[in-house]
Parts: structure tokens; sequence; C-alpha cells
């Protein structure tokens, strides 16, 4: 997706958008997205790893390039996460029932 399009849905979502760029060292881009009512803090229900990621966290992760989904499924894997991915919002909204185990 586009920083537009990724800016537009995280406001549309009332959450915010966080981007913090280095030379030579890269950017980061952080999305926060309200909670849904209800959810239980997930920091509360996994002990968190050395790097803040609670070992056995279950990302859905979404992404349409084979390749990207690939290495990010990946790199994903080797912080310790669960991971489930799609190459489309649809194949991913029909994963997203209520009570998925997601976080």
């Amino acid at each position: 997706l586009g920083l537009s399009t990724v800016y537009g849905f995280v406001k549309q979502s009332r959450g915010a958008v966080a981007i913090e760029s280095a030379p030579g060292v890269g950017t980061t881009i952080s999305l926060y997205l309200p909670r849904p009512w209800g959810e239980p803090d997930a920091a509360d229900a996994h002990p968190a790893a050395a790097d803040g990621i609670p070992q056995g966290l279950r990302v859905l992760m979404v992404e349409d390039d084979a390749e990207v989904r690939s290495v990010a499924e990946q790199f994903l894997a080797t912080l310790g996460c669960e991971v489930t991915a799609c190459a489309s919002a649809e194949q991913a909204l029909l994963l997203l029932a209520p009570g998925a185990a997601f976080q």
C-alpha cells in the first residue's frame, strides 16, 4: 500500500502513524490502532521477550507481493511469532471471525 493509503486507513480507524528516520539506519513506520472493546490486554497474556515482542504472538499478516510476504513471514517467525500469511484483505477478513486469536 502507498503511505497515503496507510495514513487514510489509520486515521479512519482513529489511530496514529509515527515515522522515524535516521541516515544510515533506515526508516521505521509504526501504526497505532485502537484495541477492540472488551479485548484483554495482550501484554498480560504473554510474557514479553527481551525485545518487547511476546513469544508465541499470533500475527495475521496481509501482503499481496509473494516475495515480500515470504520475507516478512520468515522475519516474524524468527522473532518467535506464529504467523498466518494472507495474500489479500479478503482472505484475511475470513480469518477474523469473532473470537479470532490474533493479537
